[in-house]
């Protein structure tokens, strides 16, 4: 099973790279956009609104996933797969436009960019990267397997918070988006070379006995 645990531990770590970045440091960036001499007080109340409307794209976004990760169609391994590209594509978007549309003080372009990536990252992924690890490993190894997964992905949280902002001072919030989108591949690579198609197997992961799960191992 080691393949399989490189596909779920794999996709869950690059996922929480691209996501809990930007989620934390979002606040900061809004207020950057809309008080960008710094005022204070008189902007506090629409920073937040920005910020709390540029969230709320999450709420569809998670609905339609939870209507999509049922469907036998498509399949929970195609669903992360298109999430990755369009987390990808986002990223790209923002890495080529987001000084450009800064510069002609375009904000309603750049908060219509951070909507649709926030859309992006809280669909498919955000929930597949939590089932894919229940249903490709057998009940004799799953909470174990599922736990090395869930640590890698708090590895790529860290990772995705303590560097986001370091790297956007270096280098600036262009090439940052830029990083992400590249860890937004990797993650689509990763799902499509090591996640199995869990459709093709009966109840989610063979259950094996014990000796082979460890021959497996």
């Amino acid at each position: 099973y080691r393949r399989r645990l490189v596909g779920a531990a794999g996709g869950w770590f690059c996922f929480d790279v691209t996501f809990f970045g930007i989620a934390v440091f979002l606040p900061h960036i809004v207020h950057d956009l809309i008080d960008k001499d710094d005022k204070g007080e008189g902007y506090l109340l629409l920073n937040s609104a920005v910020s709390a409307l540029i969230n709320c794209i999450a709420i569809p976004a998670a609905l339609l996933s939870f209507r999509l990760v049922g469907d036998e169609g498509l399949g929970r391994k195609n669903l992360q797969g298109v999430s990755f590209l369009f987390i990808a594509v986002a990223y790209a978007v923002l890495a080529l436009c987001f000084s450009p549309l800064r510069t002609i003080s375009a904000t309603t372009s750049v908060i219509a960019l951070f909507s649709s990536l926030f859309f992006c990252l809280n669909f498919g992924a955000g929930m597949t990267t939590y089932i894919l690890p229940q249903e490709s490993f057998p009940p004799e190894v799953r909470a174990s397997f599922n736990g090395i997964a869930a640590a890698a992905g708090k590895l790529g949280a860290i990772l995705g918070a303590s560097a986001f902002a370091p790297t956007a001072r270096q280098y600036g919030l262009g090439f940052t988006f830029g990083c992400c989108a590249v860890s937004a591949i990797l993650g689509l690579v990763v799902t499509v070379v090591f996640v199995d198609d869990m459709r093709k197997e009966e109840d989610g992961a063979k259950v094996l006995s014990a000796p082979q799960v460890q021959r497996n191992l």
